[in-house]
């Protein structure tokens, strides 16, 4: 009767983290990409063609993943996951949170199989499941590594405990190749040798080390790590100078890691003030009260992992382990970061699951005495858990997009975590996005003066300057960027840009050629070449150069529709509207692919097979400016004035830099009489395109 009771607790118990994983974190299937998504993701052209997966394990990893350290894992998935999704973001959080909640699982069935209550287990899966210090690793795709580590992680860890004392050859083998691969996914996961054997002796009596636990954990662990360090340091790795210690030196982080121990604790039990990027100033004093104070505390932590049941200390020491590699005790760059707490958040997890479900409440429940405290005590309990989730559901909220990212951030964070390049480059880049140049160079050339080496910084005040017209600043601020990083490949787009604009196209080819000495397959440079090709008339040229991305990429979108642009250039639209059609079969549902279509019908004066080509477009995509712009130049050939202004107005108040929209507006404006508003469109469409004489003329006969 216990046994089929305990059971269906057991069972009840998965359901319910499940149901809760759905609740909490369902909203974020919603969510688009974020933050360093993309940098790895959207704007990395190389998982879109599947060829490009060996380069995972080359020299080229570092060009194809966009990391600076191996971690091959995360990558991998993000190459299988464009195969199957493309680019829709609601699959990729799916599988995020999926993975998160398999993690949760593990850690509840873990301590199930140690002989742990089914309350402490569930607890410790629930906090885990719902804890909001850690959730950023769920909400972006970038931080996939720490979800795949902890997974591989706990896989053997459940394995070994699973068949304790009947263990098999087979079983070690599975255990050694999933650590194999914890360790390809992040580094965080060298300690599991260590971690089973403390486990071990914390709830077997088993010794620290024997012979058995040589040969079969300590040995093979160890030759493993040294395979993958080995990997790691001498086989694929990115030359570069390691981070540098803080102004005073190795004794600075040495008595500030208290502090930023401290500082994850608080963070796991007060996650309210939550950052996509930490400001963490260090003191170089080791007299100073807070130093002082997280030194107290440490040692009071240390010492009650010699006054606290066995059972609860191996989760402490276990949160300390892993806290090792964060302490910055080896400079990495970042002090403070949220994801780095995945791995210890499980020992946080477990300690709290364990205390609350197998001491506290227990205790209570069988002093009859203290009947309305228990009952108080379990409403507390619930109270707290669903004041997390709460929070966990806001914080999902946050990573919508960019724009509530970074407006959380500022409106949410101490002023002085305000004063970090990163998070001003960041504020800039939301201002930039929303067309507010001004507010961008504010944020730019504050970051800039706390980091004047930092090329991102120099790149983007340049793409400011750029969309303001001041080409000879944005130049300076170009070459600035590629004086402090020759292989800053944004920059080199940027310029290349500039001098498209200008009509300088032999300074723009050199840079794309510079871009192809770096990376020999890339597809942006080969589509700015045949841009280049296509201006100076040589479409044949363009041609051969998108049929050559097309045979690295052939997802690639801007290919196809640059091919068929140079066709429909030389007037051939019938080979134009294959390539087109070609891609659509290619890529089905591909929006940018149909405007094209549409585009090339209306060259073609086919106004009615052009309107039939975009209403669908502009049906699924009612907010698709590029789509609505099309629309309304179909509706301004068929003379229907009022459709096309209504199409075109809509579509520059989503995105105000379209030369062509602009320039439509004025012949609407003129042609109806209202000659101040002509001039007006025309004059923002030379703001954005210099390169339109014809809009001269049609400026001078306006007076």
């Amino acid at each position: 009767m216990n046994c089929s009771r305990t059971l269906f607790r057991i069972r009840f118990s998965v359901f319910l983290l499940i149901v809760t994983a759905v609740v909490a974190y369902s909203g974020s299937f919603f969510n688009e990409f974020t933050f360093d998504d993309h940098m790895v993701l959207i704007y990395n052209h190389y998982i879109k063609n599947f060829a490009n997966l060996p380069r995972l394990f080359t020299d080229d990893y570092f060009i194809v993943s966009k990391e600076r350290t191996f971690r091959p894992i995360a990558p991998l998935t993000l190459f299988f996951e464009y195969q199957l999704f493309g680019f829709k973001p609601f699959y990729y959080h799916v599988v995020s949170v999926v993975m998160h909640l398999i993690n949760s699982l593990l850690i509840f069935r873990l301590l199930i199989i140690v002989r742990h209550g089914v309350s402490a287990a569930f607890l410790a899966g629930l906090m885990f499941l719902i804890q909001p210090a850690i959730s950023e690793v769920t909400f972006n795709m970038s931080y996939m590594e720490d979800l795949w580590g902890l997974l591989f992680f706990l896989i053997p860890f459940v394995l070994y405990f699973s068949f304790y004392g009947r263990h098999r050859v087979w079983m070690f083998v599975v255990m050694h190749a999933c650590y194999f691969l914890s360790l390809m996914s992040k580094e965080m996961g060298i300690f599991f040798p260590a971690v089973i054997g403390l486990v071990s002796w914390a709830y077997y009596g088993e010794k620290l080390i024997d012979r058995k636990k040589v040969l079969r954990v300590y040995l093979p662990g160890f030759i493993t790590a040294a395979l993958y360090l080995y990997i790691r340091f001498f086989v694929i790795y990115l030359p570069e100078k390691a981070a540098p210690y803080p102004e005073g030196g190795i004794f600075v982080t040495l008595i500030n890691i208290p502090r930023i121990l401290f500082h994850y604790i608080s963070l796991l039990f007060y996650p309210i003030i939550l950052t996509a990027d930490y400001e963490f100033a260090l003191y170089g004093s080791p007299l100073r009260l807070p130093v002082l104070l997280c030194f107290a505390g440490t040692a009071l932590l240390i010492y009650s992992l010699f006054k606290l049941p066995v059972r609860l200390a191996v989760w402490v020491l276990f949160f300390l382990i892993h806290f090792a590699p964060i302490s910055t005790i080896y400079p990495f760059g970042n002090t403070i970061a949220e994801r780095y707490l995945y791995f210890s958040a499980m020992g946080f997890a477990v300690f709290a699951g364990i205390l609350i479900g197998d001491i506290f409440l227990p205790r209570l429940k069988t002093d009859h005495r203290k009947k309305v405290y228990c009952n108080v005590s379990i409403y507390g309990i619930t109270f707290i858990f669903i004041i997390l989730m709460i929070r966990l559901i806001v914080r999902g909220y946050d990573w919508k997009d960019d724009d509530h990212l970074w407006t959380a951030i500022e409106r949410s964070v101490p002023k002085n975590f305000k004063n970090k390049a990163t998070f001003l480059v960041n504020f800039g880049n939301v201002h930039l996005s929303k067309g507010d140049y001004q507010k961008a160079m504010k944020y730019y050339l504050a970051a800039r003066d706390l980091n004047p080496y930092n090329t991102g910084v120099y790149n983007n005040l340049g793409i400011v300057y750029m969309r303001q017209g001041h080409y000879e600043l944005a130049k300076s601020e170009f070459i600035q960027a590629l004086s402090i990083d020759p292989q800053f490949l944004d920059t080199y787009f940027s310029l290349g840009n500039l001098y498209l604009l200008q009509n300088n196209l032999n300074a723009a080819e050199e840079l794309m050629r510079k871009v192809l000495e770096i990376d020999p397959q890339n597809v942006q440079a080969y589509t700015n070449l045949g841009v280049i090709m296509s201006r100076r008339g040589s479409h044949q040229q363009s041609i051969d150069n998108m049929m050559r991305i097309l045979r690295i990429d052939p997802k690639n979108e801007n290919a196809y529709v640059n091919c068929a642009y140079a066709y429909s250039e030389m007037k051939d639209y019938k080979k134009a509207e294959m390539i087109l059609q070609s891609g659509i079969h290619e890529i089905p549902g591909s929006t940018i692919i149909r405007i094209s279509l549409a585009q090339l019908y209306l060259i073609m004066t086919d106004y009615k097979t052009a309107l039939d080509t975009i209403m669908p477009v502009v049906a699924e995509n009612p907010n698709d400016s590029a789509a609505l712009a099309v629309q309304g130049g179909i509706y301004f050939r068929m003379g229907d004035y009022d459709n096309a202004q209504a199409g075109l107005l809509k579509s520059l108040s989503m995105n105000p830099e379209q030369p062509s929209a602009w320039y439509i507006m004025g012949i609407i404006y003129a042609e109806t009489g209202k000659k101040n508003l002509a001039r007006a469109a025309w004059e923002k469409s030379l703001s954005y395109n210099p390169n339109q004489p014809h809009i001269h003329d049609y400026l001078k006969n306006l007076e």
